[in-house]
């Protein structure tokens, strides 16, 4: 039989896990996503401006941003739903 404080242990691990498994998956996101940048960068290069490429680089960060607040409220709705 678990006391109270293994319990709350045990349900602290397990948002622990999911808190891990959310940041490695937005790390994971954020990893491929630079490396398609760097390819896509690669291949504009040899047609467009640097300028052109800037603006394409402070685009995709901006929706990265936003990918990870969306992340975040997930992870929000999550951590609430098993508090």
């Amino acid at each position: 039989m678990l006391n109270k404080n293994m319990l709350k242990l045990y349900n602290l691990t397990k948002i622990n896990i999911i808190q891990l498994y959310i940041t490695f998956f937005i790390t994971i996101t954020l990893v491929i996503s630079y490396v398609y940048v760097y390819i896509k960068l690669y291949i504009l290069n040899q047609f467009y401006e640097l300028l052109l490429n800037a603006k394409f680089i402070l685009l995709h960060i901006i929706l990265n941003f936003g990918i990870i607040k969306i992340l975040y409220i997930i992870h929000q709705i999550i951590y609430f739903l098993l508090k």
